[in-house]
């Protein structure tokens, strides 16, 4: 994971963690009072991870590994940045959307939120951290409660790679993984030869979505991560990485259900 003095390079001079980790938190609170958001609490995961309020009833659970050092309400603290001048980008990088459409569906929502002030994570712990929500999520979902449920987990930037490296350390994990989802992935470290088999066939059907040009033609991340993945990726035009998750929902939305069958 990046140093916060890499971090600090991605920003303004004006960058300032705290008051952004704060407005993430903000995202969550509303929708916790509006009844669509509830806390897990996942064995030894360390922080609560919200959960969109179907948790306990949904059959199928869609769980977001997101990127660094964002917490979980925000996709992008770049885009974040942006709106404290521009309020418009804000609805651009907000995990809002995912909350409130999934709210009364069959489909439940995690977030993993392994940058949760109370963590008080340094920057080479965060791998750790991410890997160790994620195995206890699967462990609450799948043996500590009666109903059994399908997993599809989706990944931005760093937290695709996340997702690998969890399914190349965990291979068991794998048959209880039902999809996989790529958004605008940084390159991955764990290349197609280091894949054991069910991490491999899970791959061969993830669902990869780029960034790129007007003109269809992949961005620096899609054309290198599509080439070490052997996947082609879908490609979506925009301005900023951070802006992928929220431009893709609407179409990913309505694919959903048919990513559990």
């Amino acid at each position: 994971m990046l140093p916060d003095d890499m971090i600090r390079l991605m920003f303004s001079k004006d960058w300032d963690l705290d008051q952004y980790n704060r407005r993430a938190a903000q995202v969550i609170q509303k929708l916790q009072t509006e009844g669509l958001v509830k806390y897990l609490f996942p064995s030894e995961a360390r922080v609560a991870l919200p959960s969109s309020s179907n948790i306990e009833t949904a059959d199928h659970v869609l769980v977001v590994c997101s990127g660094y050092p964002e917490h979980a309400g925000i996709w992008s603290y770049t885009l974040l940045e942006k709106s404290i001048k521009e309020p418009a980008w804000f609805e651009k990088t907000s995990m809002e959307p995912y909350f409130r459409d999934l709210a009364d569906s069959p489909i439940a929502l995690v977030v993993l939120n392994p940058h949760a002030e109370e963590l008080k994570l340094l920057p080479d712990e965060s791998l750790d951290i991410y890997l160790s929500q994620l195995r206890q999520l699967y462990e609450h979902l799948f043996f500590s409660r009666k109903k059994q449920v399908k997993l599809a987990l989706l990944g931005f930037s760093i937290g695709a790679e996340v997702i690998l490296r969890f399914l190349k350390t965990y291979p068991h994990y794998a048959p209880y993984t039902k999809a996989l989802i790529f958004v605008d992935p940084v390159p991955p470290r764990v290349g197609r030869k280091q894949m054991p088999p069910e991490l491999s066939e899970l791959v061969d059907h993830a669902r990869f979505y780029g960034l790129g040009d007007p003109q269809g033609k992949p961005g620096q991340l899609a054309d290198f991560t599509s080439k070490l993945l052997g996947i082609t990726p879908e490609i979506f035009p925009c301005e900023y990485h951070g802006e992928m998750p929220n431009l893709i929902w609407p179409r990913l939305r309505t694919q959903l259900p048919a990513l559990f069958t």
